[in-house]
Formats: C-alpha cells, sequence, structure tokens
C-alpha cells in the first residue's frame, strides 16, 4: 500500500505537512468502517487532547486483504480506543510478526494497526490518503 499524502514515524505518528500527529497519546481510534461495492476502508480517529485537528480519517482504498485480529478479553474495553503503533506485516518468515522501517516501506507489506486491547486491523490496498478535519472521508458510491 501506498500512503499517498503522509508518512509514517516510529509507528505512531503520521506526519503531514510537516506535523507529527501522535496517534498513540493524542487521538482515540473511534470507528472503522469498510464499503464493500467500492473495496474502501475508512479509519478515523478524534483528538483527546486539545489541539488541531480535531479528527483524522485514513481512507484506504482498492483493499485486496482485509483482517480483524480479536481483542484479548482479559484486558479492559477502555484499550480498545488507544493505538499501540502501525507495523509492516509481509509473507516473508522474517516479517510475519510485524516490523518497522527506517525506509520506504515496499508497497506489497500490509499494515497492521494494533491497538492496546491486542485488537489488530490488517489491511492490503492500493493507497491510503490521510484526511484531517471532521467527516472530511466519506467512501464514494
Amino acid at each position: 500500500m501506498r500512503a499517498t499524502n503522509f508518512s509514517m514515524k516510529s509507528g505512531i505518528y503520521f506526519v503531514v505537512g510537516g506535523a507529527q500527529l501522535d496517534m498513540h497519546n493524542d487521538y482515540d481510534f473511534t470507528a472503522f468502517s469498510y464499503d464493500v461495492p467500492t473495496r474502501s476502508l475508512l479509519l478515523t480517529w478524534r483528538r483527546r487532547t486539545i489541539g488541531e485537528p480535531t479528527e483524522v480519517t485514513l481512507a484506504v482504498r482498492d483493499v485486496t486483504r482485509l483482517e480483524v485480529e480479536p481483542r484479548r478479553a482479559d484486558l479492559p474495553f477502555s484499550e480498545d480506543d488507544c493505538l499501540n503503533g502501525v507495523a509492516y506485516v509481509c509473507d516473508e518468515d522474517w516479517g510475519r510478526e510485524g516490523f518497522l522501517t527506517a525506509g520506504e516501506p515496499d508497497d506489497s507489506w500490509r499494515w497492521s494497526f494494533d491497538f492496546m486491547s491486542g485488537a489488530a486491523i490488517v489491511v492490503a490496498a492500493g493507497t491510503a490518503t490521510l484526511h484531517l478535519g471532521p467527516r472530511a472521508a466519506e467512501p464514494r458510491r
């Protein structure tokens, strides 16, 4: 998958327009939705601290693979909204557990959005575009 207008840093920052958005400490994950006809996935966060942007939506297009890993039953539900980090995964033996990269990621790697509750959303797709502001990205039909 190719990020069209942002990059990721250290697994918790979305970097866009010179700003680093701390998705672990400053934002609560609020929703994800998958639109079958358009093969589009939306992931949405709302800012929990004072500052801008108040909402961040990641629009993922041309999804080819989507997995939702279950949360751990022994952890409180309050951990469902906290992003632990974003890692890359691939089918090579060395890349099945998730990893970060200092260089440009390979477009064939899946992205794994891992949450403090143990849940994960793993996706392979064509592109990912970051939208800043409330209700910034709705799937097109």
